[in-house]
This record gives structure tokens, sequence and C-alpha cells, in this order.
């Protein structure tokens, strides 16, 4: 993955949808959920309040 997990993080949060972000970046929605999930473990907390229409920045996030 050349682009890392904080660009990716940035584009999730800019564009609201993870399926949406991979077809724009040209990953697979499984490779952008994985670096999601890998900086969620490295902050210690849910980065994304996740939904059938999306993705959300969680509350902690904002502050």
């Amino acid at each position: 993955m050349t682009l890392n997990k904080y660009e990716i993080f940035l584009k999730v949060a800019e564009i609201g949808n993870i399926t949406k972000t991979a077809e724009i970046l040209h990953y697979t929605q499984a490779g952008i959920s994985h670096a999601i999930v890998a900086l969620e473990k490295e902050t210690g907390f849910s980065l994304f309040i996740r939904s059938n229409s999306g993705v959300e920045l969680t509350e902690r996030v904002c502050e």
C-alpha cells in the first residue's frame, strides 16, 4: 500500500464512505478497512461510526 494509513484516514473522513474511498484511491474496500483498523489500534479508540449509509468521525476525533 503506497498511501499511508493517515492519508487514507483523511480521505475516508472527507468522503464519508469506505467503498467510495477505495474506488477513488484504487484499493480494495478490505485494504482501506484494514488501514483504518490499524490506525484505530494505534490510537486506542474508534475513529469512525460505521453505518449502512457510510461513516462519520467519532466525537473523540472531533475534540
